[in-house]
């Protein structure tokens, strides 16, 4: 069975909960996890990435979907970050999204969970069920 590896991602944004109507479609890192924001209390980071499946082949049979990620900071090795793919159900822009207009998702669509510890490569992080809901979506 061929091995197709979808890299780079289409479009990608970080969101963040402390500054909500700020965009970071422009920012080549994606920001995931919590932070502390000083007297205003904690922030949390989400990350929204797409990938265009329009490579893969009509009617394919997808027996395994995983992503790799590097992390290249953490703030805290002791307090892990956990990072859980889910399926995004709305449209969004990479440089007008925001945690307040943040596109829905659908939180009984999702991939393995990761508990990020350190900076290095993590996966893989499963996720063929949302890769099916996708393919379902588009026919």
């Amino acid at each position: 069975m061929p091995t197709i590896i979808i890299q780079p991602s289409s479009k990608d944004t970080a969101l963040e909960s402390g500054y909500p109507i700020s965009n970071r479609g422009s920012d080549p890192k994606l920001w995931i996890g919590r932070y502390y924001i000083g007297s205003s209390g904690k922030s949390v980071y989400r990350a929204l990435i797409q990938f265009d499946l329009g490579i893969l082949p009509p009617d394919s049979l997808i027996v395994e979907a995983i992503l790799k990620l590097y992390i290249n900071y953490t703030t805290n090795d002791s307090i892990p970050a956990y990072v859980t793919p889910f399926l995004i159900i709305d449209e969004w822009d990479e440089n007008t999204a925001t945690w307040n207009n943040a596109p829905n998702i659908d939180e009984t669509v999702f991939g393995s969970t990761k508990a990020i510890t350190s900076e290095g490569w993590y996966g893989p992080i499963f996720f063929l069920n949302i890769l099916n809901c996708l393919l379902k979506i588009k026919k």
